[in-house]
């Protein structure tokens, strides 16, 4: 059986301008309830605190919770800055491969 899949992207060029308010919104009233499964995915999270209130989390709990946050995320750094600042301050490069 083939499945059609659609994509839908979600992008900004700044934090706080609602991308994952609006990606949330999307997900959970728009295509969830009526019967899509979705899944979602934010490839560079910084800021990460691993809880409830994390911007991975929120995409996660509108799609329906049924993907872990490994699967949702691939790279995440705790400091709450621009992915590219992270990453130098990390030194922990991104590599395309991983999304």
């Amino acid at each position: 059986m083939l499945v059609d899949k659609k994509l839908i992207v979600v992008t900004g060029t700044d934090t706080g301008i609602g991308k994952t308010y609006f990606a949330s919104g999307i997900t959970s009233s728009s295509l969830s309830r009526l019967g899509y499964r979705v899944a979602v995915c934010k490839p560079v999270e910084t800021g990460f605190l691993c809880s409830e209130n994390s911007d991975v989390e929120k995409l996660r709990q509108a799609a329906g919770a049924w993907q872990t946050i490994d699967e949702v995320v691939a790279y995440s750094f705790f400091d709450s800055v621009s992915p590219h600042i992270a990453v130098e301050r990390n030194q922990k490069p991104i590599i395309s491969a991983g999304f």
